[in-house]
């Protein structure tokens, strides 16, 4: 790999590691992922930027979109390995928040369905564990599993290596989707 692709790909991780703190911008107000005074100081000028100041959110999110556009082309012009591009990517934006895709955490509670309550996600919805702390900052908990039950068990396996963690199982999770 030559200087010039070595630079291109540093300026992409820096962009997309911008992006990754970036996400926590619209992070849900319920949800505490760490209890730290410099993670509490973080997440509250974040989401000042994310829930207060929308127009300046939105053109810094539309400005990353293009610039992403923009590495895309870039990218398909040179003769990176997409591996190494999306090993690039996965470590990144490996601690982003899945801002736009509220569904993820559907997908850990309906594994927790399955694994410690030991009931069936296609029966059961995340409503009917009125006393679990994850539904505070959960979506859509009124809906029964949508999926086919090979991704349930897919899903189900990082959860046993979180001990009934959020935190783990977020991060375990992202780490098996990669994999």
């Amino acid at each position: 790999m030559n200087t010039k692709q070595k630079l291109l790909l540093l300026s992409y991780f820096t962009i997309l590691f911008a992006f990754s703190v970036y996400s926590y911008a619209l992070v849900d107000l319920n949800l505490t992922l760490i209890n730290h005074p410099l993670w509490t100081v973080f997440r509250n000028t974040i989401i000042q930027l994310g829930y207060f100041k929308k127009q300046l959110s939105s053109l810094i999110y539309l400005s990353f979109v293009l610039i992403f556009f923009a590495f895309h082309f870039i990218f398909q012009k040179t003769r990176l390995s997409a591996f190494k591009v999306s090993l690039l990517v996965f470590l990144a934006t490996f601690f982003s928040y899945p801002f736009l895709s509220r569904d993820f955490f559907n997908y850990l509670f309906d594994a927790k369905i399955l694994v410690y309550y030991h009931k069936n996600p296609y029966f059961y919805s995340a409503l009917d564990f009125q006393g679990d702390p994850w539904l505070r900052f959960m979506h859509w908990v009124h809906r029964k599993y949508p999926y086919g039950p090979f991704f349930l068990v897919f899903s189900s396996i990082p959860l046993l290596f979180s001990f009934g963690k959020f935190f783990l199982s977020f991060f375990f999770s992202k780490i098996f989707y990669l994999l």
